[in-house]
């Protein structure tokens, strides 16, 4: 736990953990080793005490504690974004025929690149294809519970081109929205 660093100073390195993995490391530096070899050597070097050992006990006692501090920190940080997503999700369900990424960060207040990471890392893929799969499955149950022609359904739900909707109904179901109906 206790290192030199480059410029030549004791540290005692404790290490933060999120789900036993390292994500951080708390570092104290302490005294400077006067034979270790440094680029610089600066007044703030130069005073530093060089006999003092750093307090390896106190230490030990002080800066555990203060590392689950931060990895509970950590671990509700992840979790708030975990319901930022289900908040985000669940609008989504409700309005997903067309919101735009510019209306989702206004509503809450996160940037296009944050929302655009979020869906990325939580739903695999982008917010479009997100939207899109659920402007599908309206589709379906539409095809499934009513006469409805399939260029109403696909404007009904929230596509702009008939065309479009039909290709990724096919890409998604395996077959296409026309088929799809006669064999319900």
């Amino acid at each position: 736990r206790v290192a030199v660093c480059h410029a030549g100073v004791s540290e005692y390195i404790h290490p933060i953990l999120l789900a036993d993995e390292v994500i951080g490391f708390i570092a104290v530096s302490g005294s400077r080793e006067p034979s270790a070899p440094h680029v610089h050597r600066s007044s703030l070097w130069e005073s530093a005490p060089s006999d003092t050992p750093l307090p390896i006990a106190l230490l030990e006692v002080v800066l555990p504690p203060l590392a689950v501090m931060l990895e509970r920190l950590f671990e509700k940080y992840a979790h708030r974004e975990a319901d930022e997503f289900d908040k985000i999700a669940a609008y989504l369900a409700e309005y997903h025929s067309s919101p735009t990424l510019d209306e989702l960060c206004q509503r809450f207040h996160r940037s296009r690149s944050y929302i655009s990471r979020l869906f990325n890392e939580r739903a695999g893929c982008s917010l479009r294809a997100f939207c899109n799969k659920l402007k599908l499955a309206d589709a379906k149950t539409l095809l499934e519970s009513t006469d409805i022609p399939v260029t109403e359904i696909a404007y009904a739900v929230g596509f702009g081109d008939a065309s479009y909707f039909i290709k990724l109904f096919k890409e998604k179901y395996g077959v296409s929205p026309y088929k799809y109906r006669k064999a319900g």
